[in-house]
């Protein structure tokens, strides 16, 4: 059995057109677009979550999944407008 990790990136205007990669164990899993959600299943057991944009990554997160269970996290970039 799997859970699922469900992954929002915000809407602010840092990197609009540009979409983040989803790396999951090290392994590039997908892309999310801005104001985009997307789902991925993870298997039980350990995993580090980080997700990246051109020289940018973010902190890497660890989240030990259980079955049947639905991890949610938003990310997005500190930078803000004028």
């Amino acid at each position: 059995m799997s859970s699922i990790i469900s992954l929002t990136r915000d809407s602010n205007y840092f990197g609009i057109l540009r979409k983040y990669r989803v790396i999951i164990d090290g392994q590039k899993v997908g892309e999310i677009a801005y104001g985009e959600t997307r789902l991925f299943n993870l298997r039980p057991g350990l995993h580090k979550i980080q997700v990246k944009i051109d020289w940018w990554k973010s902190k890497s997160m660890s989240i030990d999944a259980s079955d049947h269970v639905t991890y949610y996290l938003e990310f997005g970039s500190n930078l803000r407008g004028w």
